[in-house]
């Protein structure tokens, strides 16, 4: 910065005098050269204040003995500029001043080149903070990405298991009575598991629905006509974007809760309510508790560390139990 500041402030601060200059005789090219003159010195006296800068100020936070320690250093580099200026012989040198006029001393003509020497310390100090902050910003964006993801893998780690367990269990309940029905019911849950080990990367709710059908499907198996599935989507929000295995802990829990000595009717719905994606599980049942079970536990925390927080309701409609899911700004 310095190399750039120091000519520019070298022209500005001179430019008035070299008038005067010159009706004392200087040429154009010697005030030209006390103008290189004067910003060589600025830059030699700047490149000896970036040392001890970088190695006491820059990196720390700003205190009242630092800011006094800047201060003196600047001054000490304003009057040893102005010392070296004067010391300097150099053709035309001595026309700078009125002639019989003693030369003022270094420390009352250091008051330009040391407020210059302060300001470039302070722009630089801005401007390392400002991208100190930048860089303490990104570094936290990124622990905190990290830790979403650790979150949402431990999540989907957690579901599984979870997952596997009512699964086999369905397929446990069948084994005595019919093996061939306990065959097809592992074939299917093979084909789901496919899908459910990939973890919680990104999906489309068409997918989605077809997770949950093949778990239906599983349970149909045991259940036979005693379980009826219904499916009311439009067609052209089959490609709305969300996370996987959203939709499938619903549907379990409305087969382990719902089931009963009857016929257990699951239906999928799903609706854009403006940009955002609303989805339903419903079963005739009654409401018992809040839904505090591990997979809908698992589900409300995800949908918590979406980049748009979603959210589920669990609630007595009629005869119906219904778990809502929304997902805002999808469809935007």
């Amino acid at each position: 910065m310095f190399l750039l500041g120091w000519p520019l402030l070298s022209v500005l601060a001179n430019t008035g005098q070299a008038t005067r200059w010159m009706e004392r005789g200087m040429t154009t090219s010697q005030v030209l050269g006390e103008m290189i003159v004067w910003a060589g010195l600025g830059i030699a006296m700047s490149a000896a204040l970036w040392f001890p800068w970088r190695r006491w100020m820059a990196d720390a936070p700003l205190s009242g003995w630092r800011l006094l320690t800047l201060v003196a250093l600047c001054a000490a580099a304003g009057v040893g500029f102005e010392a070296v200026r004067q010391g300097i012989e150099w053709p035309g040198h001595d026309l700078l001043r009125p002639p019989g006029r003693a030369p003022r001393a270094a420390w009352v003509r250091a008051f330009v080149p040391g407020v210059a020497m302060f300001s470039w310390a302070a722009v630089h100090y801005l401007l390392d903070t400002h991208q100190r902050l930048a860089e303490e910003r990104e570094r936290a964006l990124r622990a905190e990405a990290l830790a979403t993801e650790a979150r949402l893998t431990m999540l989907a780690n957690e579901l599984n298991p979870h997952f596997l367990f009512n699964a086999m269990n369905s397929i446990i309940g069948v084994i005595g009575e019919d093996p061939s029905r306990a065959q097809t019911m592992v074939r299917q849950l093979s084909g789901l598991l496919r899908h459910t080990l990939r973890g919680p990367q990104a999906s489309t709710l068409g997918a989605e629905i077809g997770v949950a059908l093949k778990y239906l499907g599983i349970e149909k198996v045991r259940f036979e006509e005693r379980l009826q599935i219904e499916v009311r989507v439009e067609e052209e929000l089959n490609k709305a974007p969300m996370p996987a295995m959203l939709l499938q802990p619903l549907v379990e829990n409305s087969v382990k809760h719902g089931m009963g000595e009857g016929v257990l009717t699951v239906t999928l719905e799903a609706e854009g309510v403006g940009e955002d994606l609303v989805m339903r599980v419903r079963n005739r049942g009654r409401l018992t508790g809040d839904g505090g079970g591990v997979g809908l536990r698992n589900l409300r925390d995800r949908l918590q560390l979406l980049p748009s927080p979603g959210w589920l309701e669990i609630a007595q409609v009629g005869p119906d139990v219904v778990a809502t899911v929304t997902l805002p700004g999808v469809l935007g």
